[in-house]
């Protein structure tokens, strides 16, 4: 896979995964503990993400 291939997956699965995260993320914001909640979540996924 050449690096210019990468990117373009890269950048496929961003678009095809950004809508859902954004509704995900709404979602929860508006639960009572969302915003603490959130918080972990993205701090997991960042922990999570250097291993793929």
């Amino acid at each position: 896979m050449t690096s210019s291939n990468f990117i373009q997956t890269c950048e496929n699965i961003h678009s095809y995964t950004e809508p859902k995260y954004a509704e995900l993320f709404r979602l929860i914001g508006r639960q009572p503990d969302g915003v603490h909640s959130l918080v972990h979540l993205r701090a997991d996924i960042l922990k999570f993400l250097p291993e793929i």
